[in-house]
């Protein structure tokens, strides 16, 4: 009995510092931002805006991501509007 106890309380207390740590924000990124700006004589608003056009053409591409799904979600398609279907109606003239 006591043993299931601990382990509840051990859970939620576990489960309760997940979601502190997940919420919390990171004191180091504005502050930093804020003294590179200080340094490199910018203001603040064009630090917080992205800075130079040369800093924005370093910067990455966002990555595009696709993905596939392989169940129809709308229900099956007629075979005659794929491709396939579309290719063995063209080659044997059968609908």
């Amino acid at each position: 009995m006591q043993k299931s106890k601990l382990w509840a309380i051990m859970s939620v207390l576990l489960a309760l510092a997940i979601v502190v740590c997940g919420c919390s924000q990171s004191q180091g990124t504005s502050s930093e931002a804020a003294s590179s700006a200080a340094s490199s004589g910018t203001s603040s608003t064009e630090a917080a805006s992205g800075g130079s056009t040369a800093e924005m053409a370093d910067a990455p591409l966002p990555a595009e991501l696709t993905m596939f799904i392989g169940s129809a979600l709308s229900g099956p398609s007629p075979a005659s509007d794929t491709p396939v279907g579309k290719k063995i109606e063209e080659i044997t003239g059968v609908k």
